[in-house]
């Protein structure tokens, strides 16, 4: 499919790695074998199998068996190698992640522009923290405000669950999860609010000093 389309080797081979790594972390988004058995005891051998992946992260460990098992049967596993982007700021924001294996950074875009080579970090993530969870309130925030990209030297492994699922399933039936991942949206949106303002008045400085050096 991927030659038939004429589509940039880097491309085709971004997306086999994409779906080479699905089939390694979740199967079942691959072969669909699983499809036949009633949803309860086919998220139960979901979770089964993406234990050894994901089961020694608290976030995981401590939660109920029966959701824990409906999230992972709705996640997206994402391969993300050093210096490539998770998003960018400005792009619209689509999903949240969870973040199994690596580390990422959340960068200032503003200093990316005029410092791409040393841009400014106001976050970092590590495992088991989640990422992007604001992009899941577009009333709220309906792009991004920051861009995101994995730190290295090794690749970073991620869980994505997307807008559509987390508010057609998630909220209806489990909305004490859904609440406490809005008010940590909402606690995240303060922190960025405050790092905005910070990185305008940055951009303030920076600029005056460029006046300057230019007279």
């Amino acid at each position: 499919f991927l030659r038939h389309k004429n589509l940039p080797p880097k491309i085709q081979q971004a997306a086999r790695q994409q779906m080479l790594h699905s089939a390694k972390r979740a199967p079942h988004l691959v072969h669909h074998c699983l499809d036949s058995l009633p949803s309860t005891l086919k998220n139960r051998i979901i979770d089964k199998y993406m234990s050894d992946w994901i089961g020694d992260l608290d976030i995981f460990r401590n939660m109920d068996e029966n959701f824990r098992s409906h999230l992972l049967s709705m996640c997206h596993p994402v391969l993300l190698h050093p210096d490539e982007f998770l998003f960018r700021s400005k792009e619209s924001a689509t999903a949240m992640y969870f973040l199994i294996k690596g580390e990422l950074m959340m960068l200032d875009e503003t200093e990316l522009e005029l410092e791409p080579r040393h841009p400014k970090i106001i976050a970092r993530y590590r495992r088991g923290d989640l990422v992007g969870e604001v992009g899941l309130f577009p009333d709220t925030c309906p792009f991004r405000t920051h861009s995101v990209k994995c730190k290295g030297p090794a690749p970073a492994e991620l869980l994505e669950l997307r807008r559509s699922d987390f508010h057609l399933t998630i909220k209806p039936l489990y909305p004490d999860i859904y609440q406490t991942i809005k008010d940590l949206a909402m606690a995240r949106m303060v922190f960025q609010d405050n790092a905005a303002k910070a990185c305008l008045t940055n951009l303030a400085i920076v600029s005056k000093r460029r006046t300057v050096a230019l007279r």
